[in-house]
């Protein structure tokens, strides 16, 4: 969310497998939220608070392939990915680690860029730099 109350990305995955979508949302002026889904909709109380200075755009993968996907976010003006280990309750706000990068990035993607070497992830950020991550 952009200063003023801009909506720029939200996200939606069902990142706790309970089989209802929850909604991200990474706020360039604080922090990301992860509201979860339920049979009721969504409830403010039923939210959790990532802690990401200048969030930018987030997707989620599982990198490590233990079957739970990790939530991958960028920093704006931060100069670092953080990437929240994934659990069977979602990913974990208290687990991660920070990839540090030359310049601030916003966009990001993940993608298997060479599916038909080793079928491992790769995490490509930007706008004015493009930064890859290999897992």
């Amino acid at each position: 969310m952009k200063q003023g109350g801009t909506i720029e990305f939200t996200q939606r995955w069902d990142l706790n497998s309970d089989g209802y979508i929850d909604i991200l949302i990474s706020n360039e002026y604080g922090n990301a939220y992860i509201y979860w889904g339920s049979d009721s909709g969504y409830i403010s109380s039923d939210m959790t608070i990532y802690n990401v200075t200048n969030g930018g755009d987030a997707e989620t993968c599982d990198l490590d392939f233990d079957g739970f996907p990790e939530l991958i976010i960028t920093s704006c003006t931060g100069y670092r990915i953080r990437i929240y280990k994934g659990t069977v309750d979602g990913p974990d706000p208290n687990n991660y680690s920070d990839i540090p990068l030359y310049d601030w990035n916003e966009a990001c993607c993940v993608a298997d860029c060479n599916k038909e070497v080793d079928g491992i992830p790769v995490h490509l950020s930007g706008p004015w730099f493009v930064s890859f991550v290999t897992m």
